[in-house]
């Protein structure tokens, strides 16, 4: 088999690459059979299997646009911070695959299908700001009610918190990625949730 080549060669991990199908994006049909005829496989060989997810190239709505700092809302980039928007494109498919055994799931946020392949700033749009303002501000419904949404990252930088608005989103994704791992390790206390 592929597995006992790779293995005899001195790999010790295989990468599966996978996706949604492309018609109907709630779906990955291949996934169960796929994961679970190669973790076999593995198992037999001493490998290890992580699923490569592709995220951002498969938008399903309902999802909140990206906000850029320059203010332009994009058309088709969605805005990272969604909770349900992560766990529709990566959670579901990350504990789906630690069910079905896999090691670990690393995904690919390259995003083919958006107006960018990647994030150019924080988003400042609607409840990434609000969220922000209200953890932060003395007086956030005054703000978020003033400041124009196409002037608030002008607004953040120019009230010098640029860098603290990023890492406050950086501790936000650091949360919800934890806890999709938190799950996988439910299931695999070794599962590797990578990117």
């Amino acid at each position: 088999t592929k597995a006992k080549i790779l293995a005899d060669a001195g790999f010790n991990t295989v990468v599966l690459y996978m996706g949604v199908d492309r018609n109907n994006r709630s779906t990955a049909p291949e996934l169960v059979d796929r994961i679970e005829r190669n973790v076999a496989q593995a198992r037999l060989h001493d490998l290890l299997v992580l699923a490569k997810w592709q995220f951002g190239t498969t938008h399903q709505e309902p999802y909140r646009r990206f906000r850029g700092r320059s203010g332009v809302e994009h058309d088709r980039s969605a805005c990272p911070q969604q909770p349900d928007y992560i766990e529709r494109h990566v959670g579901r498919w990350a504990v789906k695959c630690a069910r079905l055994g896999a090691d670990g799931f690393t995904f690919d946020t390259e995003m083919y299908e958006s107006d960018s392949t990647r994030y150019p700033s924080a988003c400042y749009c609607d409840p990434c700001f609000k969220q922000y303002l209200q953890a932060y501000s003395t007086d956030w419904e005054h703000h978020f009610n003033h400041i124009e949404p196409a002037q608030r990252g002008q607004w953040i930088t120019g009230n010098g918190v640029g860098n603290h608005y990023n890492q406050a989103q950086r501790s936000h994704l650091i949360t919800m990625f934890d806890g999709i791992r938190a799950r996988c390790r439910a299931i695999n206390p070794e599962f590797l949730l990578a990117y």
